[in-house]
């Protein structure tokens, strides 16, 4: 399968603009969970045939990265070292 990303995943799938992702329990909706299966189909041969790319950020960049989350992972290419932010610092791996 092929998706051409210069149109909207609304055109793609027929998806109507005031479609909700999500309904009043939380829950994602039918069209929108056929169309995440497909994307993560996509991406999972993607993913599989290219690799897992991190986001490459010098330090000077990384730093200036508003609100990390625990747990989120760049390459560091000032160090050329994987690091991760937990518990407020920014650790290699």
């Amino acid at each position: 399968m092929s998706i051409n990303f210069n149109q909207s995943p609304f055109s793609l799938l027929g998806i109507p603009l005031e479609e909700p992702l999500v309904d009043q329990n939380g829950y994602i909706t039918e069209p929108w969970k056929d169309w995440l299966v497909q994307f993560s189909d996509i991406l999972s041969d993607q993913i599989s045939q290219l690799g897992f790319f991190l986001p490459i950020l010098s330090t000077d960049r990384r730093d200036k990265i508003e609100s990390p989350k625990d747990g989120q992972i760049i390459f560091n290419s000032t160090t050329n070292r994987i690091q991760v932010w937990y518990s407020g610092t920014w650790n290699n791996i």
